[in-house]
């Protein structure tokens, strides 16, 4: 841009938090990395601004701003320009988008959305902002397809896959290489429960996780979620590293992805398992704990070790269960001694029977041939 005599060239930084390293969604908040890694950032912007004709834009998340500042701190420079807050959309803001997001990438000056898909795609992504890019690039992908269409229909956004194809996409091209399931169950864990509803399944209920300590527990589990949120399938919130929370983007589409599916589904066999004992340790409960109601079967003691063993992880059986289960435990353990011991008892009578037949068959060939 340019008045007359004067050219002003606006220098965009588009997230300054891609200089976190590693790929990571923060910036350290020490001050040796601040020093030698992001002050000299800083201290070129500084010398661009005040030349007068590069004046600076800089994005970030607000995460990031403690460190930048320490780091302006650093530089002896106070304060660099001034400080915006961009709040989320409003959902006046998101259904306007949904509605003009295509139109300049088609040659007609309004594209219409179907009521039907409109109330859909708020429905989806309106409360969330991380969601709108797997929107837009529906819209987008549409808009190429039939690039002078002045509708776009609910069949037409699932025809092109929708949010339900490119959310999964995203998070899958997200996972690590040398992802495990411990990992991969962390996050699950941390980021959703699922409790018992009327259908056979049980229902997701989305929450949130701390960014910091969930990023601590190791450093694959740090670099998926990183990687998770920088492909926007994750949503990261928070002014600085102590207050940050992790969601999922589109919550309702994560059935779609099918490896967070198959832990979902193992997840509801544990609760109808936890389930299934708590209805045991009631009835041994109400026939006085009767050794006879303990658990007994090969399949069910293996559940029960299977479920104490995943609560050490993740504690979610009550206390009673927990005791069922070791009372279960532990008497098929005496069970199974007495039956080794009886089986043990029965050999030693039968080769003690054997060994006194040998010795009377010894006495007699004696008796007969060396008397």
């Amino acid at each position: 841009m340019g008045e007359a005599d004067q050219i002003l060239c606006l220098v965009v930084i588009d997230e300054l938090d891609r200089f976190a390293p590693e790929g990571g969604s923060c910036l350290p908040d020490n001050e040796s990395w601040q020093k030698n890694q992001l002050c000299p950032v800083l201290l070129f912007l500084h010398e661009l601004v005040l030349t007068g004709v590069f004046p600076a834009l800089v994005a970030m998340r607000s995460l990031n701003m403690e460190s930048v500042k320490s780091g302006l701190t650093l530089c002896e420079f106070g304060t660099l320009g001034t400080w915006i807050g961009i709040a989320p959309p409003t959902l006046e803001a998101v259904n306007s988008f949904f509605r003009k997001a295509p139109a300049e990438l088609i040659d007609s000056d309004h594209v219409n959305v179907e009521p039907m898909l409109l109330d859909a795609l708020v429905e989806d992504a309106g409360s969330t902002p991380m969601g709108i890019p797997f929107v837009s690039e529906t819209l987008r992908q549409l808009s190429e397809i039939d690039p002078v269409a002045e509708d776009i229909s609910t069949a037409d956004a699932g025809w092109a896959g929708g949010i339900s194809e490119k959310y999964p996409a995203a998070a899958e091209g997200a996972v690590p290489d040398e992802l495990d399931e411990v990992t991969l169950g962390e996050l699950m864990l941390s980021l959703q429960r699922r409790v018992k509803s009327g259908s056979k399944k049980g229902e997701t209920i989305s929450s949130t996780a701390n960014y910091g300590e969930l990023i601590q527990r190791s450093d694959l589990c740090r670099v998926f979620v990183d990687n998770l949120v920088n492909a926007r399938v994750l949503h990261l919130t928070g002014n600085s590293l102590a207050s940050a929370e992790i969601q999922w983007s589109v919550p309702n589409a994560l059935n779609d992805w099918k490896r967070a599916s198959l832990w979902l589904n193992e997840e509801d066999r544990r609760l109808s398992t936890a389930q299934r004992f708590e209805d045991k340790r009631s009835e041994w409960e109400d026939e006085d704990r009767t050794p006879v109601l303990l658990e007994h079967a090969t399949h069910a003691l293996n559940d029960a070790r299977n479920l104490l063993a995943h609560h050490e992880r993740r504690p979610f059986l009550s206390d009673e269960v927990i005791e069922f289960l070791h009372e279960s435990l532990e008497i098929d353990e005496r069970l199974t001694s007495e039956i080794k011991s009886e089986e043990m008892g029965g050999k030693l009578k039968k080769w003690g029977g054997v060994a006194a037949i040998v010795i009377v068959v010894l006495i007699l060939i004696w008796a007969i041939f060396l008397r």
